[in-house]
């Protein structure tokens, strides 16, 4: 057996904030610093959006060796978390990452936990690590203070032909007050194999019902294909402004009501990196007015819970039967929610309170009129 100590990276990108927000992680896929043999034939990356405001990722690959046996050292690098959330780890393991696994060949593979202050971690054939005991010390902060992060470390046996891996984990997604949630991927890392490319690719998104997001769509030359696979409207990304983080990229905005997002290509090389994103919405008054408020498209979002007058009652208690499409058979209701950018007729809705969800109906309950 031929024996190539290789690190492959999950790359992470770390933003700082103030104390108005956490930014936990990002997550990417196996990448090799210096391989020139192995090749990805296929991988197929599936997002969603789980419990909240956690994603669940799954990534299948077809990796090709055309050589001997190697084993490889693979490293999946997760950055210290910063702003409003705790860096220190949970039972040894990154405090916003869970269900780390990894198979290849139909075998699960162990895996170990270091503590990085240095990217340069990889010394002398060992990898550089805090303790466990530093990192559960209050004092933290003077250790990772601008330092690297977690590395989940394994060793990949590379069999000569076909290898297929399958790699899942979960984490909390970021937020602040500019958005309720951000997810990254680093898709640029597949340039780093031997084809320097991913011969047959496939993502798969899935964030949820009735959910208000933008994802980046400059990841490829050209434009995107998207293919809705459930009940959506896309429109242009133009109509607001983003946070500074994400400005002078090219974004599709998504109002979806249920289904999943799929986009496929050959001989893929991406050229950016893959981010989702919801905004805020921020209320901006105590009270809702249909002459000067608007109205979520996204369930999750803060809700309005009183109205100024009884029209901006009616309008909130119509808000879960509009972002279904109903037509209301008041023109004052109807011309407020035609003035809504998510709104789209559905002629073939009808009104059904039962199959409402539980945090609207709940949401339902709680509505009352200005009482100041």
């Amino acid at each position: 057996m031929k024996n190539t100590l290789i690190i492959l990276f999950f790359f992470i990108n770390t933003y700082i904030f103030a104390n108005d927000g956490a930014y936990y992680t990002s997550g990417n896929q196996l990448i090799p610093m210096y391989e020139s043999d192995i090749s990805v034939r296929k991988e197929i990356l599936s997002i969603k959006k789980i419990d909240g405001d956690k994603v669940l990722v799954n990534v299948y690959y077809e990796f090709y060796n055309p050589k001997g046996n190697k084993n490889i050292l693979v490293g999946f690098e997760a950055g210290y978390p910063e702003g409003d959330t705790d860096a220190r780890p949970k039972n040894g393991h990154h405090p916003n990452i869970s269900r780390f696994t990894v198979k290849m060949n139909d075998q699960l593979l162990p895996y170990k936990i270091a503590y990085t202050t240095d990217s340069i971690y990889y010394k002398n054939g060992t990898i550089q690590s805090l303790s466990l005991e530093q990192m559960q010390s209050n004092d933290i902060s003077d250790f990772i203070d601008g330092a690297f992060g977690y590395v989940y470390h394994f060793n990949a046996p590379f069999k000569k032909g076909m290898n297929i891996i399958q790699h899942s984990y979960i984490f909390d997604m970021s937020g602040s007050v500019d958005w309720r949630y951000d997810f990254d991927y680093i898709l640029t890392a597949a340039n780093r194999w031997a084809n320097q490319q991913i011969d047959d690719f496939t993502l798969i998104i899935d964030m949820g019902e009735f959910q208000d997001f933008y994802i980046t769509d400059d990841f490829v030359k050209g434009n995107i294909n998207w293919t809705v696979n459930g009940l959506a409207q896309m429109t242009s990304s133009n109509e607001i402004s983003f946070p500074y983080q994400v400005e002078n990229r090219k974004f599709s905005h998504f109002y979806w009501q249920t289904g999943n997002l799929y986009f496929h290509k050959d001989n893929f090389r991406p050229i950016n990196e893959l981010t989702i994103l919801s905004l805020n919405f921020l209320m901006t008054n105590k009270f809702f007015s249909h002459e000067n408020d608007i109205l979520p498209y996204s369930y999750e979002q803060e809700y309005y819970i009183s109205a100024q007058d009884e029209l901006s009652l009616k309008i909130l208690r119509n808000l879960p039967y509009a972002r279904r499409g109903y037509i209301f058979k008041s023109e004052e209701i109807q011309k407020y929610y035609e003035s809504m950018g998510w709104y789209k007729e559905d002629p073939n809705y009808q009104a059904e309170p039962e199959y409402l969800s539980e945090m609207e109906r709940k949401w339902l309950g709680q509505l009352k009129p200005n009482t100041d």
